[in-house]
């Protein structure tokens, strides 16, 4: 089968979860035989191309013929004219952005093929409310009619899609993220469970704030924690994190190392002494299951799509997203080494269950017709207020 792959990120050039399984799952589809064409932004004045074996990455220009920063869209004529010049005829579409809506259809209409549309997370639950967040709901609004099937990621986040989006219910499929494990048995070496990880985007429903906060009344039992934060975010709310860093006199001790690299991310996993995932809401939750599978201690609540597979017995969890509540969390993993360890070893051997490779036949299920559809049930799990 030829697979063309739409999205915006796409490794070395990856923001956050979506560019991670844009990346993994193309190779690991690649690796079981399909010929994967990747269609990404790049940073050149030209179209780059990277061949491996199965698998043909394009990189198209930003502010050019071929995509839009101002509007954040692929434009379909001129890629598609590229793709018929390098004799390209897709089977299937494999979209992941909301920017290749314009593109996705068009070569659909063009090749007569279907679209399978990974919905990474739901743009109508952002709590941003711009002009430009609206066209952009409206715009995935206009994917998910569209599109011949839909995959989730999560129950959480399957059941949100089909209560906001009902006629939808009959083309949605659950297919979960996946990880890397780390295959090296130095991560089961003793750390320093005072040097704390938190990995995602700086915004309010992460909930770095009360991380921070909570770093402030850790350090009164323990004046060797110190906090790491990978990640951007928007001005304003980054501003309030450095003001509120100086103000509980914490600078020296909590550090901002903005964007890396997804290699270095997992590097620092394994150095860490306990990744804390406190989000209000999340649509998978990839962070918590890749500190799963590089043996590190887990701090997190079961919001969303963490419900699937964070639970007592392989994370410390947060009940409540307050301060106080991530400090005992972690004083938690403090206070009981054994256990902390057997939940290591158990969201270690969980994270083996997440391969690319199965994710990879998971979705070759959907693409052929063969997935099973999510059937919605009542479930109250999965949210903090």
């Amino acid at each position: 089968m030829v697979i063309a792959v739409i999205a915006t990120e796409y490794e070395p050039t990856i923001i956050g979860g979506l560019g991670i399984v844009a990346t993994r799952l193309s190779e690991a589809l690649a690796a079981r035989g399909h010929e994967v064409i990747v269609l990404t932004r790049g940073s050149s004045r030209h179209i780059e191309e990277i061949r491996k074996r199965h698998l043909r990455v394009f990189r198209y220009p930003r502010e050019s013929q071929y995509f839009s920063k101002r509007t954040q869209t692929f434009y379909a004529d001129p890629i598609l004219k590229h793709l018929k010049k390098m004799n390209i005829r897709p089977d299937l579409i494999h979209l992941h952005s909301v920017q290749g809506d314009q593109l996705a259809e068009a070569m659909a209409r063009y090749y007569g093929i279907s679209t399978m549309y990974t919905c990474h997370s739901l743009l109508a639950q952002e709590t941003i409310q711009s002009s430009f967040a609206r066209r952009m709901e409206q715009r995935q609004c206009h994917i998910i009619e569209r599109s011949d099937a839909i995959i989730s990621p999560s129950r959480w986040q399957a059941l949100l899609l089909t209560s906001q989006y009902p006629t939808a219910a009959e083309k949605i499929f659950v297919v979960p993220n996946g990880t890397r494990v780390t295959r090296n048995p130095r991560i089961w070496n003793d750390r320093s469970m005072q040097h704390i990880l938190f990995v995602g985007r700086l915004i309010r429903s992460k909930c770095a704030l009360e991380t921070i906060t909570a770093i402030s009344t850790l350090r009164k039992i323990d004046r060797n924690v110190h906090l790491d934060l990978i990640g951007q975010g928007g001005r304003d709310y980054t501003a309030l994190l450095h003001k509120e860093t100086a103000r509980l006199h914490l600078t020296p001790h909590v550090q901002f190392l903005g964007s890396l690299s997804h290699k270095d991310v997992l590097k620092r996993m394994q150095r860490t002494g306990i990744v804390v995932v406190p989000s209000r809401n999340e649509s998978f939750g990839l962070v918590a299951l890749e500190a799963m599978g590089t043996g590190t201690p887990l701090v997190a609540t079961r919001a969303g799509g963490l419900s699937d597979f964070v639970s007592n017995d392989t994370a410390s969890i947060i009940t409540n997203v307050t301060a106080q509540d991530i400090s005992k969390a972690i004083q938690h993993v403090w206070n009981h080494p054994d256990q902390t360890l057997k939940r290591r070893y158990l969201g270690y051997s969980l994270a083996k269950q997440y391969s690319w490779e199965e994710i990879a036949r998971s979705y070759e299920k959907v693409g052929t017709g063969k997935g099973d559809l999510f059937k919605p049930q009542i479930e109250s799990e999965g949210h903090i207020e």
